[in-house]
Protein backbone atom coordinates (compact mmCIF):
# COMPACT_ATOMS: atom_id res chain seq x y z
CA UNK A 1 0.00 0.00 0.00
CA UNK A 2 1.53 3.34 -1.09
CA UNK A 3 1.74 6.23 1.34
CA UNK A 4 0.11 9.54 0.60
CA UNK A 5 2.68 11.96 -0.92
CA UNK A 6 1.96 14.66 1.70
CA UNK A 7 2.49 12.16 4.54
CA UNK A 8 5.84 11.02 3.10
CA UNK A 9 6.94 14.63 2.66
CA UNK A 10 5.99 15.42 6.26
CA UNK A 11 8.00 12.42 7.52
CA UNK A 12 11.06 13.60 5.58
CA UNK A 13 10.78 17.11 7.07
CA UNK A 14 10.40 15.66 10.59
CA UNK A 15 13.48 13.50 10.08
CA UNK A 16 15.50 16.47 8.86
CA UNK A 17 14.38 18.56 11.84
CA UNK A 18 15.32 15.75 14.20
CA UNK A 19 18.80 15.57 12.67
CA UNK A 20 19.25 19.32 13.09
CA UNK A 21 18.13 19.08 16.72
CA UNK A 22 20.50 16.15 17.36
CA UNK A 23 23.43 18.10 15.87
CA UNK A 24 22.57 21.19 17.97
CA UNK A 25 22.40 19.13 21.18
CA UNK A 26 25.67 17.41 20.30
CA UNK A 27 27.36 20.77 19.75
CA UNK A 28 26.08 22.05 23.11
CA UNK A 29 27.35 18.94 24.89
CA UNK A 30 30.71 19.27 23.16
CA UNK A 31 30.96 22.92 24.18
CA UNK A 32 30.11 22.13 27.81
CA UNK A 33 32.51 19.20 27.97
CA UNK A 34 35.36 21.14 26.39
CA UNK A 35 34.95 24.08 28.74
CA UNK A 36 38.33 24.65 30.35
CA UNK A 37 39.07 27.68 32.50
CA UNK A 38 42.71 28.78 32.42
CA UNK A 39 44.36 29.92 35.64
CA UNK A 40 47.85 30.41 37.05
CA UNK A 41 49.26 28.11 39.71
CA UNK A 42 50.46 29.83 42.88
CA UNK A 43 54.16 29.64 42.00
CA UNK A 44 53.47 30.89 38.46
CA UNK A 45 51.52 33.90 39.73
CA UNK A 46 54.22 34.87 42.22
CA UNK A 47 56.91 34.50 39.57
CA UNK A 48 55.00 36.82 37.21
CA UNK A 49 54.71 39.48 39.92
CA UNK A 50 58.40 39.17 40.78
CA UNK A 51 59.57 39.23 37.16
CA UNK A 52 57.40 42.22 36.21
CA UNK A 53 58.67 45.77 36.49
CA UNK A 54 57.23 47.94 39.26
CA UNK A 55 54.71 49.59 36.92
CA UNK A 56 53.77 46.31 35.21
CA UNK A 57 53.17 44.68 38.58
CA UNK A 58 50.72 47.43 39.56
CA UNK A 59 48.48 46.65 36.60
CA UNK A 60 48.67 42.87 36.86
CA UNK A 61 48.04 42.98 40.60
CA UNK A 62 45.06 45.28 40.04
CA UNK A 63 43.67 42.72 37.59
CA UNK A 64 44.21 39.99 40.18
CA UNK A 65 43.12 41.69 43.40
CA UNK A 66 40.00 43.33 41.96
CA UNK A 67 39.17 40.22 39.87
CA UNK A 68 38.05 42.74 37.28
CA UNK A 69 37.60 42.26 33.58
CA UNK A 70 40.47 43.86 31.70
CA UNK A 71 38.37 46.74 30.28
CA UNK A 72 37.03 47.48 33.79
CA UNK A 73 40.56 47.78 35.15
CA UNK A 74 41.72 49.86 32.17
CA UNK A 75 38.94 52.35 33.00
CA UNK A 76 40.07 52.81 36.61
CA UNK A 77 41.18 56.29 37.63
CA UNK A 78 43.17 57.20 40.71
CA UNK A 79 40.03 58.75 42.23
CA UNK A 80 38.35 55.31 42.09
CA UNK A 81 40.63 54.15 44.92
CA UNK A 82 39.89 55.51 48.37
CA UNK A 83 40.61 54.73 52.00
CA UNK A 84 37.66 53.96 54.26
CA UNK A 85 38.67 55.43 57.62
CA UNK A 86 35.90 53.70 59.54
CA UNK A 87 36.66 50.23 58.21
CA UNK A 88 40.37 50.99 57.75
CA UNK A 89 40.50 49.38 54.32
CA UNK A 90 41.41 50.44 50.78
CA UNK A 91 38.46 50.23 48.41
CA UNK A 92 38.38 50.27 44.62
CA UNK A 93 35.16 51.24 42.89
CA UNK A 94 35.00 49.19 39.69
CA UNK A 95 32.42 49.90 37.00
CA UNK A 96 30.76 46.65 35.93
CA UNK A 97 30.85 46.87 32.13
CA UNK A 98 29.08 43.53 31.67
CA UNK A 99 25.77 44.81 33.03
CA UNK A 100 23.49 47.04 30.96
CA UNK A 101 22.98 49.43 33.85
CA UNK A 102 25.58 52.15 33.25
CA UNK A 103 25.69 52.94 36.97
CA UNK A 104 26.40 49.33 38.00
CA UNK A 105 29.55 49.23 40.12
CA UNK A 106 31.20 46.92 42.60
CA UNK A 107 33.39 47.92 45.51
CA UNK A 108 36.31 45.61 46.24
CA UNK A 109 39.14 45.70 48.71
CA UNK A 110 42.81 45.84 47.69
CA UNK A 111 45.85 45.26 49.88
CA UNK A 112 47.76 48.06 51.61
CA UNK A 113 50.84 46.93 49.72
CA UNK A 114 49.24 47.50 46.31
CA UNK A 115 47.66 50.81 47.41
CA UNK A 116 51.09 52.08 48.48
CA UNK A 117 52.68 51.04 45.19
CA UNK A 118 49.96 52.92 43.28
CA UNK A 119 50.44 56.05 45.38
CA UNK A 120 54.22 56.01 44.86
CA UNK A 121 53.70 55.60 41.12
CA UNK A 122 51.27 58.51 41.02
CA UNK A 123 53.72 60.82 42.85
CA UNK A 124 56.60 59.76 40.59
CA UNK A 125 54.65 60.71 37.45
CA UNK A 126 52.90 63.72 39.02
CA UNK A 127 49.45 62.37 38.17
CA UNK A 128 46.07 63.66 39.38
CA UNK A 129 42.84 62.02 40.55
CA UNK A 130 41.24 62.14 37.09
CA UNK A 131 44.14 60.36 35.35
CA UNK A 132 43.77 56.73 34.32
CA UNK A 133 45.94 54.38 36.36
CA UNK A 134 46.61 52.19 33.32
CA UNK A 135 47.79 54.73 30.76
CA UNK A 136 50.79 53.80 28.61
CA UNK A 137 53.29 55.69 30.79
CA UNK A 138 53.86 52.35 32.50
CA UNK A 139 55.80 51.18 29.46
CA UNK A 140 57.31 54.43 28.14
CA UNK A 141 61.03 54.91 28.69
CA UNK A 142 61.89 58.15 30.46
CA UNK A 143 64.35 59.08 27.68
CA UNK A 144 61.54 59.18 25.11
CA UNK A 145 58.96 61.89 24.59
CA UNK A 146 55.80 59.93 23.94
CA UNK A 147 52.19 61.02 23.88
CA UNK A 148 50.43 59.54 26.90
CA UNK A 149 47.44 57.48 25.83
CA UNK A 150 45.13 54.90 27.30
CA UNK A 151 46.50 51.40 27.74
CA UNK A 152 45.09 48.61 25.60
CA UNK A 153 44.47 44.96 26.36
CA UNK A 154 46.75 44.10 23.43
CA UNK A 155 49.65 45.99 25.00
CA UNK A 156 49.09 44.33 28.38
CA UNK A 157 49.04 40.89 26.76
CA UNK A 158 52.18 41.61 24.77
CA UNK A 159 54.10 42.53 27.90
CA UNK A 160 52.69 39.57 29.81
CA UNK A 161 53.87 37.22 27.05
CA UNK A 162 57.36 38.73 27.30
CA UNK A 163 57.43 38.21 31.08
CA UNK A 164 56.30 34.59 30.77
CA UNK A 165 58.87 33.89 28.05
CA UNK A 166 61.59 35.18 30.40
CA UNK A 167 60.26 32.97 33.20
CA UNK A 168 60.14 29.89 30.99
CA UNK A 169 63.67 30.56 29.71
CA UNK A 170 65.03 30.67 33.28
CA UNK A 171 66.60 27.28 33.99
CA UNK A 172 66.68 27.80 37.76
CA UNK A 173 63.00 28.14 38.68
CA UNK A 174 61.56 24.83 37.35
CA UNK A 175 58.50 26.74 36.11
CA UNK A 176 57.08 26.39 32.61
CA UNK A 177 53.89 28.39 32.15
CA UNK A 178 51.65 27.07 29.39
CA UNK A 179 51.33 29.57 26.54
CA UNK A 180 47.58 29.01 26.16
CA UNK A 181 46.83 30.61 29.53
CA UNK A 182 49.00 33.69 29.08
CA UNK A 183 46.24 36.29 28.89
CA UNK A 184 45.18 39.18 31.11
CA UNK A 185 41.79 37.54 31.79
CA UNK A 186 43.61 34.65 33.47
CA UNK A 187 44.24 36.85 36.53
CA UNK A 188 40.47 37.09 37.08
CA UNK A 189 40.06 33.31 36.88
CA UNK A 190 43.01 32.79 39.21
CA UNK A 191 41.61 35.17 41.81
CA UNK A 192 38.23 33.41 41.86
CA UNK A 193 39.81 29.99 42.32
CA UNK A 194 42.26 31.25 44.95
CA UNK A 195 39.43 32.80 46.98
CA UNK A 196 37.45 29.55 46.90
CA UNK A 197 40.58 27.65 47.95
CA UNK A 198 40.99 30.05 50.87
CA UNK A 199 37.47 29.24 52.10
CA UNK A 200 35.41 32.07 50.60
CA UNK A 201 31.78 31.14 50.03
CA UNK A 202 30.28 31.17 46.57
CA UNK A 203 28.15 34.28 47.16
CA UNK A 204 31.22 36.29 48.18
CA UNK A 205 33.07 35.23 45.03
CA UNK A 206 29.99 36.07 42.94
CA UNK A 207 30.02 39.61 44.31
CA UNK A 208 33.77 39.90 43.79
CA UNK A 209 33.46 38.89 40.14
CA UNK A 210 30.34 40.97 39.59
CA UNK A 211 28.30 38.05 38.26
CA UNK A 212 24.55 38.54 38.06
CA UNK A 213 23.88 34.79 38.07
CA UNK A 214 25.60 32.65 40.71
CA UNK A 215 25.54 29.71 38.27
CA UNK A 216 28.31 31.46 36.34
CA UNK A 217 30.38 31.60 39.53
CA UNK A 218 29.74 27.94 40.36
CA UNK A 219 31.82 26.91 37.34
CA UNK A 220 34.96 27.73 39.34
CA UNK A 221 34.11 25.18 42.03
CA UNK A 222 35.42 22.26 40.00
CA UNK A 223 38.84 23.94 39.79
CA UNK A 224 39.12 24.76 43.48
CA UNK A 225 40.80 22.37 45.88
CA UNK A 226 38.07 21.31 48.30
CA UNK A 227 40.44 20.18 51.10
CA UNK A 228 37.49 18.13 52.31
CA UNK A 229 39.12 16.44 55.31
CA UNK A 230 40.94 19.54 56.56
CA UNK A 231 37.73 21.59 56.42
CA UNK A 232 35.74 18.83 58.13
CA UNK A 233 38.19 18.91 61.07
CA UNK A 234 37.87 22.70 61.19
CA UNK A 235 34.06 22.59 61.15
CA UNK A 236 34.03 19.89 63.84
CA UNK A 237 36.07 22.14 66.13
CA UNK A 238 33.66 25.02 65.56
CA UNK A 239 30.75 22.69 66.32
CA UNK A 240 32.42 21.48 69.50
CA UNK A 241 32.78 17.88 68.30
Amino acid sequence: MEKNFEIVEAEIVDKKMKNVTDVTVAKKKKTNNSENIKYFYEDELQEIFEKASDSERIIYRLLYETAGRVNEVLNLKFKDIFYDKRKKINIVKVKNLKQRNEKATKEVLISDNLKNEIEEFRKEHNLCDDDYICNNYHFVKKTKITKIKKMTDRTLNRHLIRIVEEINADNYNDINISRDKVHTHTFRHTRAINMLDAGADLEYVRRLLGHKNIANTAIYLKYASSKFFEKTVEFNKKLGL
